[in-house]
């Protein structure tokens, strides 16, 4: 007679599927596959972002320059300022100059620091802001435009970088 009840067999068939080690051996494989590419995928977003954040800055800083050469460098008024420091205070252009020199002294070591002699104007007459705040992509820099004079060959070309903050004391008609 014959049972209405299927017959199990203890034997393994290739139907039986995979075994809770090989299930677990399987996850940590992944996993560390998953850990490598993460780690490959955050290093390039954050190279990404810097390289932005960088961009960023060159490109304010250039427009700060070609603002500064768009204004008369000779006098504007009858003390002989130069358009260039026209209202900007001693005060302020100290502590910025400060500030430049503490972070790195190589940006002003060749350089003397200038400023609006004249009294009655304020940082607010500027021809070239002394500092600007700008946001880029909700990043939020801070431009300072130093300006300060030096000495360099006559013979020089303007690309030269032989600018002295000292006036030579050899042939020193051959310095502007």
């Amino acid at each position: 007679m014959s049972s209405p009840f299927p017959q199990h067999s203890n034997e393994c068939t290739a139907e039986d599927g995979f075994s809770l080690i090989e299930v677990v051996v399987a996850i940590v494989l992944t996993g560390m596959l998953a850990a490598a590419a993460l780690t490959f995928f955050v290093s390039g977003v954050s190279t990404v972002s810097e390289s932005q954040r960088k961009q960023a800055a060159v490109m304010l800083a250039n427009s700060a320059v070609e603002q500064a050469r768009t204004v008369a460098p000779g006098a504007v008024d009858a003390a002989g300022t130069s358009g260039l420091v026209r209202g900007r205070s001693k005060a302020s252009v100290q502590t910025s100059w400060t500030a430049a020199t503490a972070f790195d002294s190589q940006d002003t070591a060749d350089m003397n620091i200038a400023w609006d002699p004249s009294s009655g104007l304020t940082d607010a007459s500027q021809w070239v802001p002394l500092e600007q705040t700008r946001t880029v992509d909700s990043q939020s820099y801070t431009i300072t435009t130093l300006i300060g004079s030096c000495y360099r060959s006559k013979l020089a070309s303007k690309t030269a970088d032989d600018c002295v903050k000292d006036q030579p004391s050899i042939n020193s008609d051959d310095y502007v």
